[in-house]
């Protein structure tokens, strides 16, 4: 396989000299790799083998590419190739339509004359060329036997068919080509075609299902048949999408007849057909567009008059160009580098109006009707593209654009050269939406060149009140016969030593001498000598169409601020000088660490003890500068209420939140009591409430919406865990509320119930909480009854094992629901289900069992707290997240023996809570119920946190972390970078980003520092996915990662970096943190600078 490119520079200068490696892969596996030899002109080939075995697939072919100056970028292209290959066929000159056959089979082509003509492509191929053994064979079939057989080639082929008979025929193309090693290909293709001919009885052919058949002189007629039944043909005709004549024909079985329009042949509007009719339970449409006239070209012809292709930096031009006098004109002219992250080209756009009919869907069996205009919209063009927001930002490196203009006055004997200080660096040169032509329709615009050495895209863009429109667009490139280029650092650190590469292009057929002069300066005075740091001057001879480079080197002061003064002087020919001045900011190699440690205070005796201890863990900040934080579970408590009482609107669930934490308040010991609901509050929420309770007795999560089964199972559950808080207006429903689901449960259901299921056994653990109440059977459908009833046996009662192993939430639902059961002296709900509840004793004991089981999942907390690793799955819905599940378990380990691992759940919960944002989640409020049932002991446990910040030499910084850890390695050619002995510019680093927490952190942010030779190949900010959701933050100097929710356990980041500039630098260490408690965090440790050396 030969991948063909080119590589050219936005200001034209030859890149000839240019460093290029290239690798080809396929999927994971690379296939070839090395260093490219580019030509003069700028192109290259890349040649591999596929294989033998290879069959189909993306061979990926990415290039690096390093100039003489430094700057590095990649290109990838995806080559799409396959080991068979397709047959192409078209039919020119062939009538339009659509037929079927009683085999179930298709076809669209018809043939009205002696002659079948034929188009052979092959789309696989690169090149449509011949290939050594290439054959094609054609053969016509009718009902399986030949009737005619011819070789054929690629290109147009004639077939006469004068001796065919009108009926259904099919074309099949065989052929077989080799490959370059020898090895044979056959692909086959069949076309089914139609042969009219005319004077013959409008008769369709026996094999006919239904025909729609386009009139071959494009008048407004179509032939419509069907082959085994009458049909009724409705028929409109569509003028500018308007109706404007419909017909409703019979026609008969086996017959082809002509529904004509032909009143209307003589009309200029855009006119169309659409046809239906019905048959076998299936309906049947055709949709017939007269091609319509195109606008005038000559009235739409657009021109540049005066262009030129080549223009100078800073320097105005007037361009002109000829178009419509009726049109107006937008033009912009904007760099065309622009385009590596969005392409920015206008194109003409085809005016079209859509039918104005509304899609719907008919259901034959229930005879429901479903519309969906709410949601249809018309496009105002044909083939409109919708532009999106792009996801990505690209990042805007600095460049020369900081140049200042100078004039050096520190002596006649230092004085450079005087040159053109190119400062201006605008991407955008003009934009002008709103310019008309003069009468005869010449239209003139003028625009000054910005400083910025690359190509323009001159663009215009013509339309009229009908929409007709024109764009005209042409390339302008601004250049200098000799530039400057150097890739200027974001940012250096005191103490750095760098490398600068003076890059020089020339474009002209001549070699050019001359001196290059490098000023390092402290600031940007560079007219005070003073401030020069060090100077130094070189001669450089530089080829024809070609590159040269100069280098100086500089170990980078304590200053604030780097000034960087590059001219270029020739020995004769002063057109050809260039001078650049740049600043790049200087930064003091400090960071500020924060550290944090925390721990669990359970008495008041422990605390002189757990502080000293949590001092001792500080690495890199004395201790004594820490300061000492502490929040009690009952201040959580007392801090969480407040919000959830503040809330007066929103959706049931919101609502009896409210309610249910104003119950909560009124529990609080005296000392932490917050300010509740008053009555009028109180009766108001409650009465928003039962205005989404419906007739049917569910509630919905809006008033006037329908039931939700799983929202009515919260609410009973919420109701009952209130106890004697609840409302006496919300106790007074519940016995329809409970009714409710058991119709739910028992029931038809009508379709679509499915998008708010509620599960058998969600259904079992919010009935149980009102086991007195029995199912309510009335109207249940007896089938759905009984399904019930063993179903529930089945779960409750197995008969051969407990089952769900492993499955911790189901589990500690089955066994709290079976609890609620047993609870109940009078056990209605169980009895009308046919459960033998009491009078099995070997049930309680496989309860006890299952109880100890699942006591056995429950691992310590470093709070001090226990927890159940993996509860609930991280996708969890309403009733089936990780939070629920913990208040689930918390109640039933409670209520079984275990309360060492009840009050660690508890623990656990105020601890996480700290540090999560469970504020949103449905088992939130109930968490908190769960948490102040506890004993005395835990709620006035305290967490204990100590936290200190301090600036430090990067050389003393040391790994550090609080429940979190974080780590950077970087690879090059497979090898950890302290395993390789150098790195030159243009090489490719791999970056590892290892980041560990022992428990899931919301809101955190990861900060990894660059150092000043490095920049990611993706300098694009945006969404990435790693074990969920990720934003990536691509700044000048720093890569961030924002994370919504980090689970517990190990995340492996990875990033491609360039390496562009020379010398040794430093870098800051890279930090994690959970925002939402940021005494949870984590530094790596120092790692000494990189050296890195040109080529």
């Amino acid at each position: 396989i030969c991948v063909s490119g080119s590589i050219q520079s936005f200001n034209s200068h030859k890149l000839s000299g240019a460093h290029v490696k290239y690798k080809v892969s396929h999927f994971s596996d690379v296939i070839q790799s090395g260093e490219l030899t580019i030509h003069d002109n700028g192109r290259f080939d890349i040649r591999f083998d596929s294989g033998e075995e290879f069959r189909y697939g993306n061979f990926v072919i990415k290039l690096s590419v390093t100039d003489v100056s430094g700057e590095t970028l990649s290109f990838s292209k995806h080559i799409n190739c396959q080991s068979e290959y397709r047959m192409n066929a078209e039919f020119p000159g062939s009538g339009k339509g659509r037929f079927t056959l009683t085999d179930g089979s298709s076809g669209t082509t018809f043939i009205p004359g002696s002659k079948l003509i034929v188009d052979y492509s092959i789309s696989s191929w690169s090149e449509q060329k011949l290939r050594p053994g290439l054959a094609i064979r054609s053969s016509i079939l009718r009902d399986r036997d030949t009737v005619l057989v011819q070789d054929s080639r690629l290109g147009r082929n004639s077939f006469d068919i004068s001796s065919l008979s009108y009926g259904v025929y099919t074309l099949l193309t065989e052929t077989s080509v080799y490959t370059d090693s020898g090895k044979e290909l056959k692909s086959s293709r069949k076309d089914i075609f139609m042969v009219l001919k005319d004077g013959e009885a409008k008769a369709l052919p026996e094999n006919v299902k239904t025909c729609f058949c386009e009139s071959i002189d494009e008048s407004l007629s179509i032939s419509v048949g069907s082959g085994d039944a009458p049909i009724w043909v409705v028929s409109v005709l569509y003028s500018d999408s308007v109706p404007v004549e419909s017909k409703l024909t019979k026609i008969d079985r086996g017959h082809l007849e002509a529904v004509s329009f032909s009143a209307w042949n003589s009309s200029k509007d855009n006119l169309s057909i659409r046809m239906l009719f019905f048959k076998d339970a299936a309906s049947y449409t055709y949709l017939y567009t007269r091609p319509s006239d195109a606008a005038p070209q000559d009235n739409w012809a657009m021109a540049f008059t005066r262009f030129l292709d080549t223009t100078a930096p800073g320097t105005g031009y007037r361009f002109s160009l000829h178009g419509p006098t009726e049109a107006q004109y937008a033009i912009g002219i904007y760099d065309k580098a622009s385009e590596t992250v969005r392409n920015n080209r206008w194109s003409t756009r085809t005016p079209a109006q859509a039918h104005d009919m509304i899609p719907a869907s008919i259901d034959f069996i229930n005879g429901s009707f479903n519309s969906m205009s709410d949601i249809y919209m018309r496009p105002l063009f044909k083939s409109s593209s919708r532009m999106m927001l792009a996801n990505n930002m690209s990042i805007d490196y600095a460049e020369s654009a900081q140049s200042e203009e100078f004039e050096d006055s520190v002596g006649s004997s230092d004085q450079m050269e005087e040159a053109t200080i190119r400062q201006e660096f605008n991407k955008t040169l003009a934009w002008e939406p709103m310019v008309r032509s003069d009468a005869d329709g010449n239209l003139d615009f003028s625009f000054k060149t910005s400083d910025k050495l690359t190509t323009y895209v001159v663009q215009v863009f013509a339309h009229d009140k009908t929409f007709h429109n024109a764009v005209i667009s042409k390339e302008m490139t601004v250049t200098l016969p000799v530039t400057i280029s150097l890739i200027q650092p974001s940012y250096l650190y005191y103490g750095d030593k760098y490398s600068l590469r003076v890059g020089l292009s020339n474009s002209t057929s001549e070699k050019i001498s001359g001196k290059v002069r490098v000023r390092f300066i402290n600031g940007s005075d560079y007219n005070n000598r003073k401030n020069v740091i060090r100077e130094k001057s070189m001669e450089v001879i530089v080829p024809e169409h070609g590159n040269a480079s100069a280098d100086c080197e500089l170990s980078i002061p304590d200053i604030s601020t780097l000034g960087i003064l590059v001219s270029f002087t020739p020995d004769k020919g002063g057109n050809c000088s260039d001078a650049v001045f740049v600043k790049v900011p200087v930064k003091v190699p400090f960071q500020t660490i924060t550290e944090a440690h925390s721990a669990i205070l359970k008495d008041e005796a422990s605390r002189a003890s757990i502080i000293r201890n949590l001092r001792k863990e500080f690495v890199n900040i004395a201790s004594n500068k820490a300061k000492v934080e502490e929040i009690s579970i009952l201040q959580m408590l007392s801090d969480a209420l407040p919000e959830k009482i503040s809330v007066r609107n929103g959706s049931v669930d919101m609502m009896l939140e409210t309610i249910y934490a104003d119950v909560l308040a009124s529990r609080l010991p005296q000392d932490w009591r917050i300010k509740g609901l008053s009555d009028s509050e109180r009766g108001g929420l409650i009465d928003k409430i039962l205005a989404c309770h419906n007739s049917d007795g569910g509630f919905s999560w809006m008033p006037d919406m329908q039931s939700s089964p799983s929202i009515t199972a919260l609410v009973v559950e919420w109701c009952a865990m209130m106890g004697d808080g609840c409302d006496s207006s919300l106790r007074s429903i519940i016995p329809s509320t409970i009714s409710y689901l058991d119709r739910y449960m028992t029931s038809r259901q009508e379709p679509g119930i499915w998008r708010q299921r509620l599960s058998l056994s969600q259904y079992l653990y919010a009935r149980s909480f009102y086991p007195s109440l029995a199912l309510y059977t009335e109207g249940a459908d007896s089938e759905r009854l009984k399904s019930l009833r063993i179903q529930a046996k089945d779960y409750l009662l197995p008969k051969d094992s407990r089952g769900l192993q492993g499955q911790i939430i189901a589990k500690a639902r089955r066994l709290s629901t079976l609890d609620n059961l047993y609870s109940s002296e009078d056990n209605a709900f169980a009895r009308s289900l046919q459960l033998g509840l009491f009078a099995n004793a070997e049930l309680r004991k496989s309860i006890a069992k299952d109880v100890e089981s699942l006591s056995q999942y429950a691992v310590e907390h470093g709070s001090g707290g226990y927890y159940f690793p993996n509860a609930a799955s991280p996708w969890g819905s309403l009733l089936e997240s990780d939070l629920y599940a913990h208040t689930i378990l918390c109640d039933l380990m409670g209520h079984h023996g275990h309360k060492d691992i009840a009050e660690g759940i508890r623990l656990w919960i105020m601890v996480q809570k700290e540090s999560r944002h469970w504020e949103n989640d449905f088992a939130y409020i109930r968490a908190l119920d769960c948490v102040l049932n506890g004993d005395q002991t835990t709620l006035q446990t305290k967490v204990l946190s100590l936290k200190a910040s301090s600036a430090l030499p990067f050389d003393k910084i040391k790994a550090s972390g609080n429940g979190m850890s974080i780590t950077r390695e970087y690879y090059a050619n497979g090898q950890r970078l302290s395993e390789v002995s150098h790195l030159k510019v243009g090489d490719s680093v791999k970056a590892v980003y290892t980041i560990t927490t022992e428990q899931t952190r919301d809101f955190v942010r990861i900060t990894i520092p660059r150092n000043a030779s490095l920049t990611p190949i993706e300098n694009t900010s945006g969404a990435i996915y790693n074990k969920g959701p990720i934003y990536r933050n691509v700044t000048s100097d720093t890569t961030e990662y924002w994370i919504d929710t980090l689970p517990e356990g190990r995340l492996v980041l990875t990033e491609e970096l360039h390496v562009v500039r020379a010398g040794t630098f430093q870098t800051a260490v890279p930090e994690v943190v959970s925002l939402y408690s940021d005494h949870y965090r984590a530094n790596g440790g120092f790692e000494p600078a990189e050296v890195i050396s040109f080529r």
